[in-house]
């Protein structure tokens, strides 16, 4: 199994640590797969998509959800959140569900909140990231699915 396969089937798990909850956003939303994902896409809704990273955009830009997978290469969770956390500039990250959870504000001034998960033995972590508030922004997180 190649790495890019093995890292979105990894990331897939670890949204299912993340995700609280799985309800549809509604009408104007658009299922979507992303590898391993199914995300109910809001209408107009921009994503961009690269190996390591998922990005979701309101078409306002007033917010932003993305997801980032990386190796640990045998760092500990609460290492990698301390490491990410002060090179964004954000808060001390707390013990939360799964992982750490942290606040920062962006290079536009927007508070955001990031969240790490992961499996140290199995060696990743990721990253869900959300930038500004928006009212289908709960709805987007809750709709992500992992495809069997």
């Amino acid at each position: 199994m190649s790495k890019k396969v093995m890292n979105k089937k990894v990331l897939a798990v670890l949204l299912l640590f993340v995700a609280v909850a799985m309800f549809a956003t509604g009408a104007e939303a658009a299922k979507q797969s992303f590898g391993p994902l199914t995300v109910d896409v809001p209408k107009d809704w921009k994503v961009a998509e690269t190996d390591e990273q998922l990005t979701f955009t309101a078409p306002d830009n007033s917010a932003a959800l993305t997801i980032i997978v990386g190796a640990t290469e045998g760092a500990s969770l609460s290492d990698i959140a301390k490491g990410i956390a002060q090179e964004l500039k954000g808060s001390a990250p707390q013990k939360a569900e799964g992982g750490y959870a942290f606040a920062f504000k962006n290079a536009n001034g927007i508070n955001c909140y990031m969240s790490i998960v992961g499996d140290e033995a199995q060696g990743f972590y990721m990253g869900v990231m959300q930038a500004g508030d928006h009212p289908q922004m709960q709805g987007l997180m809750d709709s992500i699915e992992f495809n069997e």
